[in-house]
């Protein structure tokens, strides 16, 4: 979430110089915490509750996929605590996702069977990151590796 502003311009829309009401990428380059107030907070489809409460920053992606939102903590400590019979208390405690290894990779498997593998039948590259990045973001790179996957001999 630290970003330069020139760089905001082009990942955000709310920055972009196309954008006609355009925000000051100045105000919020280098200030990872207001970025993500701004951008994640107040988000409905996130379960993210207003700017004021910090849920944008509380809430950021985190783990190996990037969970992101208050609702998929939400969820994910529901799943953790019927499947392993541990409270992790996630919605306190949002840093175990990058600091437990084990959380975060259990984390990514289960954001990506509960959100990907129903789309089996539609598995591109742009289905998979849109359902898990939201939008495009980073799509040359990930086509690049999954021609590189696909060329990977995998006969064992």
């Amino acid at each position: 979430m630290s970003y330069s502003a020139d760089r905001l311009k082009e990942v955000f829309w709310a920055f972009s110089d196309e954008n006609p009401n355009q925000e000051d990428a100045e105000e919020y380059a280098g200030n990872p915490e207001k970025l993500a107030n701004f951008v994640y907070g107040d988000r409905d489809d996130l379960g993210n509750r207003g700017v004021e409460t910090g849920d944008g920053w509380k809430y950021r992606g985190r783990g190996f996929i990037q969970l992101t939102g208050r609702v998929n903590y939400q969820n994910f400590e529901e799943f953790y605590e019927d499947e392993f019979g541990e409270d992790i208390n996630l919605l306190d405690s949002p840093n175990q996702l990058s600091s437990d290894f084990e959380i975060a990779t259990i984390v990514s498997l289960w954001f990506f069977e509960e959100n990907v593998l129903d789309s089996l039948d539609d598995l591109t590259v742009e289905t998979v990151t849109e359902i898990i990045n939201g939008g495009g973001n980073g799509m040359d790179d990930r086509r690049s590796l999954f021609e590189q996957l696909e060329e990977i001999d995998l006969d064992c």
